[in-house]
């Protein structure tokens, strides 16, 4: 295993121009190859000049802090001393073609020690032509990445199999090297190989470690959208930075070539990459998964109608016949404010309204199973424990490609009546024939349409779709009580985002978003975040931790003209109930929605 995991060790070289003296041109870490590095972590230093041509790699565990003229420090922001990296190897290789004149890739991989703390620092490299200007980087505790077997951070995940050297790939049993190769099977132990799992003090000389992090980093394995406890996640002995992280496949796992995988700690998602699997009798993954449905919905009623959710034996049922059938309808009230930032005071506007909607649906796909195994109700949507939050990287994957969404008609119009009187919903069909309804029924204010109350659907039904009434209960009105402040100042990722807010359902969560996207000659980076937190606490801060993974707003120059692209801030309350069915459909949610959006600089 320890040739494995050099091989590992050694999969990512990224590519560079050339310079006079040593610059730095991105610093990322060692696995999903995005910005801020974690505490104990692999991460590899991009730039032109860092090194002497070639490639020179220090054995492991015993790596130096200065290999052949090259170091790596990180100085705090704020001052004080320089901290040595841990060097693992220099690369950088000059190559000539027919195509291009000629491209450089340097690139160095060193592992920040796990006694560096979180913040802000800049980063310095000095190598044979001088030392580099600095470069900012911020440290977190814990930000999962796992390696790809392309060494890029995308597609196939870096994988064994029941703790052998045996690579996991879409491939029919073959070999890659001395490794044999071969989709993984149901029940089948996997370990996946990464970094980033937070700190280990241990390890950092690769002569111990600290053991399973699982609790401690409340590390899950999302498979396909649905949560595994691993049995073991942290670093992997002898190897400073190299974490693993072993969960047994469920024995229900679709058999298919691209199960999505990804690895959350302290509420921190990695890379999205996938893991085949096939039948243990198979000799490679199938390029279609197993289920999926057709013909018409059922004509049946809902043993589970007026139940909080539905129950484990009818969502059983529905992975069975492969197909499920749902109305959706919902109430909102959406408060904007947005701040003109090309005015002087950057000026706020104020817009209100109040929407209704409705829509019915058939899903069907090979990853239907896994969409309504994840949660209920509705089916589909993941949702941690309150206090939690979740960072999505710019390029996160959809966990359920392979569901196919067909679009009935409920008849029309339908009509929505409330404290306030009734409003039609007209039928509406886009360019690619889906079938839904919503109208703007109020001005967003109070007394004008969406109050507190009953409030009732009604629709004629159709051929797809039998007539039906669905009543419910509107909140009272939740209402975000710092939104000024909100709307008029910049995020400090430094010291936390603070919401509070009164009213709404006792019962339910609050949902708070954000998200910052800086966009340069390079592409665009970024993140977004989602956080919970139950409606009675009346408050919630996202931690800095959370907020040092978004970027700080930036300006971005194009045909001579600065533009500061800002961030976004949600703030929602839901409330979600089950009401019922009718004919053509296997149960009705309705959800009631108070919803606050901002635009602010992150800084």
């Amino acid at each position: 295993m320890k040739t494995f995991r050099l091989v590992i060790l050694s999969a990512l070289l990224l590519a560079g121009t050339l310079g006079a003296q040593p610059v730095v041109t991105a610093v990322l870490d060692g696995a999903a190859l995005t910005n801020n590095i974690a505490q104990g972590s692999v991460f590899v230093v991009k730039g032109t000049n860092l090194s002497n041509s070639g490639y020179v790699e220090a054995p492991a565990p015993a790596y130096p802090t200065l290999l052949s003229g090259v170091s790596i420090s990180l100085t705090p922001a704020s001052g004080g001393n320089a901290l040595p990296m841990l060097m693992s190897y220099n690369y950088n290789f000059i190559g000539n073609t027919t195509v291009v004149a000629a491209a450089q890739i340097n690139q160095l991989r060193a592992i920040i020690p796990s006694t560096v703390a979180t913040g802000s620092y800049n980063l310095r490299v000095t190598s044979p032509f001088g030392t580099s200007a600095p470069f900012a980087v911020t440290v977190v505790q814990r930000k999962p990445g796992i390696v790809s077997s392309t060494g890029d951070g995308q597609g196939i995940a870096q994988a064994t199999l029941q703790g052998q050297a045996i690579l996991q790939r879409t491939s029919a049993q073959g070999k890659i090297g001395d490794f044999d190769t071969r989709p993984a099977h149901p029940s089948d132990v996997v370990t996946l190989w990464m970094t980033g799992l937070g700190p280990d003090t241990a390890a950092d000389s690769g002569t111990g470690t600290l053991g399973d992090q699982t609790t401690a980093g409340q590390i899950r394995v999302v498979l396909n959208g649905i949560d595994i406890i691993p049995s073991y996640a942290g670093r992997s002995f002898g190897y400073p930075g190299l974490d693993q992280v072993n969960f047994t496949l469920p024995a229900d796992v679709p058999l298919k070539c691209e199960n999505t995988v990804q690895v959350r700690a302290a509420g921190t998602l990695s890379n999205s990459l996938t893991i085949a699997t096939s039948a243990a009798s198979a000799t490679s993954c199938p390029t279609t998964g197993t289920g999926g449905g057709s013909g018409a919905c059922p004509a049946r009623a809902n043993s589970g109608a007026g139940n909080p959710e539905p129950s484990q034996a009818e969502i059983n049922e529905w992975i069975a016949t492969g197909q499920e059938c749902a109305g959706a309808f919902s109430v909102s009230r959406t408060i904007s404010y947005t701040a003109d930032y090309t005015k002087a005071g950057n000026p706020v506007t104020i817009a209100r309204s109040d929407t209704s909607a409705a829509q019915f649906t058939k899903i069907t796909g090979s990853d239907l199973g896994a969409y309504l195994k994840n949660t209920s109700p509705p089916p589909g949507y993941s949702i941690p424990a309150p206090g939690v939050c979740n960072i999505f990287g710019l390029n996160t994957v959809n966990p359920y490609p392979n569901i196919l969404n067909t679009y009935l008609d409920g008849g029309d119009p339908l009509t929505v009546r409330g404290p306030n009187g009734s409003k039609a919903l007209p039928r509406s069909t886009n360019s690619v024939g889906n079938i839904g309804y919503n109208a703007t029924t109020g001005a967003g204010v109070p007394g004008n349409w969406m109050d507190p109350g009953p409030y009732t659907f009604t629709g004629p039904g159709s051929a797809a779709i039998g007539s039906f009434s669905v009543n419910t209960i509107v909140p009272t009105e939740f209402v975000v009580t710092n939104a000024t402040a909100l709307s008029t100042n910049a995020v400090n990722r430094a010291s936390g985002l603070t919401v509070t807010w009164t009213g709404g359902d006792a019962s339910t969560l609050v949902f708070i978003t954000g998200s910052s996207y800086v966009t340069t000659s390079a592409g665009t980076t970024g993140a977004s975040f989602q956080c919970y937190e139950n409606n009675t606490a009346g408050r919630f801060t996202v931690p800095v931790s959370v907020l040092q993974q978004v970027p700080a707003s930036a300006p971005f120059i194009t045909s001579g003209v600065s533009i500061t692209f800002p961030g976004s801030i949600g703030v929602s309350s839901i409330t979600k109930t089950v009401r019922g069915y009718a004919t053509g459909t296997d149960y009705f949610t309705f959800a009631s929605s108070y919803n606050y959006s901002f635009n602010p600089l992150y800084q």
